[in-house]
């Protein structure tokens, strides 16, 4: 990559100079392209006290700010389009304000804040925890302090603010310690789009249940990593449309560690734990990660434990959701929990001591996997031990959903599963309600099938079937809910990539496979055959078997090695009829070379001119644009393999003249086939 000159100015003189930065597909340079540094104008070295929203307006789009270590109080941004914001190691961002005046009154010690109350607040409290639903936390020495409800509940331990006044009471001496007080609602927010934010601490932010302190729900394509998310009242981290959640530490938040909407969402290899420490109720919305109206969510990888709350939540009609790889433990009602949602996959997760509940020990009040009122859901592949029950489902009355229809359970595919259990129930279902009758037993697909149950005694009452606890041996002696044939189609029935830069993934495609039958489709091998195989990568959300009415998906990417047509084909082996099903792949491979500069403004100028030669100072004086370049940046994809090309780039006026003289030249060989 070229070093960037900056701008010089010349007096009575208009040129200038522009560092151009070059980079060919298939030499290796696609993560230096896809960094933010190289992706942004410039970098920016922040340091603890500079405000951090001035220097994001006093930037151009598409800037990375990087912040040495400190703490950065009070700080809350609305970024710019392609913004990252980069910590480096002890860097935080703090939405708490430290309180260093104190009077003593009677009992309490008071200081003074500026606040204000909210009308209401969302969020119901557990009995326990009166005011869970205010926003604003006191720390002592970065310990938190219980909120009272009023001023005569306050003692050690414990503080209670007056919004009229604006005092803080407390029932400990607060002098000689650091005494916080959260007061920002968010640390990150905005419509902004591809934003990064990366190796921070991110801590004691005000924000109100089912908001976050990373607040992405009105961005597209935020990525969030690496970060440590604590101490914030709300969520840590909300999701939005195209959000990338991976490897943080997100731990004692409010209400709950991260959740939210989006379409398009993975969550990946992050620690969620110990949320809820505000005590909200968690049959309203609490513990460790909760999705609501989301659409094709995957979450895998991820270890959720001791949360006050399910480890991992979807609900609101939820759709095409996948929990793979994920560890779960120690959680309230459930480790995994879905509720009045459609296309469900679960699969090869590990959960342990999961599921117990204060409220009751059936399966209504709690499970290492619950399942409430949801449709064509896959239960796979997953190991169970000593859960307050196993794999539990519930239908209820819950309403209707957007189609006009009655929530259900129907079409959940339990298989392969391995249960270990001493107490409770390994598996089963509880009705719950009027106006039922037996067919979410015997109709509805529902099907226990192929697990394997470790159990304490072996003629214990484990399972839940028609309305009764019963033994093993009944349970399998009763067929649940099944048909007698599956039938496997792919949609759509073929993919198409269009050209992409040899050896540069292109942008992902999906294929869905359904079974349409009546019986479980049973899946022997997925493989990609034909001429170019290895130029296209397969990641599934299916197993060995999809329930009848299933789904499951194939995340195809396509990396050409070559120029020129590539093409395989994605064949499955399975027990319906027309096996193999296949689907056609296909994608052309080619070579072009991406430029980017540093822009520049002159007296008229509309854009910029781009100028190509094959040797050293033999531009051509005929621009490669027909119009110009309103960015700062081009790709040139009429190259030829083997060659190598010379660049330089001009600012133009509005007939095309240019008002600079020539950037700095810059070279690229394109790398033969």
């Amino acid at each position: 990559m070229a070093s960037r000159i900056n701008p010089r100015k010349v007096a009575h003189r208009a040129f200038f100079y522009m560092a151009l930065v070059i980079i060919v597909n298939s030499l290796g340079g696609f993560d230096l392209w896809h960094s933010p540094m190289c992706r942004a104008g410039q970098t920016i070295n922040v340091s603890p006290g500079q405000n951090l929203q001035a220097l994001v307006n006093q930037y151009p789009a598409g800037t990375t700010f990087s912040l040495a270590a400190g703490v950065y109080r009070l700080q809350s941004v609305v970024p710019q389009n392609n913004d990252s914001f980069i910590g480096q190691t002890g860097a935080i961002l703090s939405g708490a304000a430290l309180l260093t005046t104190f009077n003593q009154i009677g009992a309490y010690w008071t200081a003074q804040v500026a606040v204000t109350q909210a009308a209401s607040y969302p969020g119901i409290c557990r009995p326990t925890s009166p005011a869970c639903m205010y926003p604003e936390d006191l720390f002592f020495n970065n310990v938190l302090r219980i909120r009272a409800p009023n001023l005569a509940a306050v003692g050690p331990g414990s503080w209670y603010l007056d919004y009229s006044t604006g005092t803080v009471y407390m029932g400990d001496n607060p002098n000689g310690n650091t005494v916080e007080m959260s007061e920002l609602p968010y640390a990150f927010t905005g419509a902004a789009a591809n934003v990064t934010i990366s190796n921070l601490t991110i801590e004691k932010y005000a924000c109100v249940a089912q908001s976050g302190a990373i607040e992405g729900s009105g961005g597209t394509n935020w990525a969030v990593g690496g970060n440590e998310v604590r101490y914030n009242h709300g969520r840590g981290i909300s999701s939005g449309n195209g959000m990338y959640i991976y490897n943080n530490d997100i731990f004692n938040n409010g209400n709950m560690g991260l959740g939210g909407t989006g379409v398009n969402v993975l969550v990946q290899s992050n620690q969620i734990s110990y949320n809820n420490y505000a005590g909200y109720s968690y049959y309203w919305e609490a513990g460790g990660a909760k999705f609501f109206g989301v659409q094709n969510l995957t979450v895998q990888y991820n270890y959720s434990h001791n949360n006050s709350g399910p480890g991992f939540w979807n609900d609101g009609n939820s759709q095409y959701v996948t929990y793979n790889g994920n560890q779960a433990s120690g959680n309230i009602e459930a480790g995994i929990l879905s509720a009045i949602s459609s296309n469900i996959t679960i699969a090869n997760n590990n959960i342990w001591d999961d599921g117990n509940s204060p409220d009751g020990s059936g399966i209504w009040w709690g499970a290492g996997i619950l399942i409430s009122d949801s449709t064509t859901v896959s239960i796979t592949s997953n190991t169970l031990s000593n859960c307050m029950d196993g794999i539990g489902e519930i239908l209820s009355n819950r309403g209707y959903g957007p189609n006009g229809q009655p929530y259900t359970l129907q079409n959940v595919m339990v298989s392969g599963n391995t249960i270990y259990q001493t107490t409770g129930f390994a598996a089963g279902i509880v009705v719950e309600g009027s106006g039922f009758d037996n067919s979410v037993y015997t109709r509805w697909n529902n099907i226990f099938q192929a697990n394997t149950y470790n159990l304490a005694d072996p003629n214990g009452y484990y399972f839940y079937w028609l309305g009764q606890p019963m033994t093993l041996d009944a349970f399998w002696g009763i067929p649940s809910g099944g048909g007698s044939s599956p039938n496997a189609s792919i949609s759509p029935s073929s993919l198409t990539f269009g050209s992409c830069p040899v050896t540069e993934a292109c942008a992902s495609q999906t294929l869905t496979l359904s079974n349409t039958g009546t019986a479980a489709l049973s899946i022997t091998s997925i493989t990609l055959t034909g001429s170019n195989p290895a130029d296209f990568t397969e990641n599934t959300t299916c197993s060995s078997s999809l329930a009848a009415g299933g789904q499951c998906t194939f995340v195809i990417l396509f990396t050409p090695s070559a120029s020129g047509s590539r093409s395989a084909s994605l064949s499955i082996t399975d027990n319906a009829g027309g096996s193999p099903q296949s689907a056609p792949l296909a994608g052309t491979g080619s070579h072009d070379v991406m430029l980017s500069w540093t822009g520049t403004t002159a007296p008229g100028m509309v854009g910029y001119n781009v100028y190509r030669g094959t040797a050293s100072n033999g531009e051509s004086t005929t621009a490669l644009n027909s119009s110009p370049v309103s960015g700062t940046s081009y790709t040139d994809t009429n190259v030829q393999a083997g060659a190598t090309y010379y660049y330089v780039v001009t600012a133009v006026n509005s007939s095309g003249a240019n008002l600079t003289a020539a950037s700095n030249e810059a070279s690229a060989a394109v790398p033969s086939p």
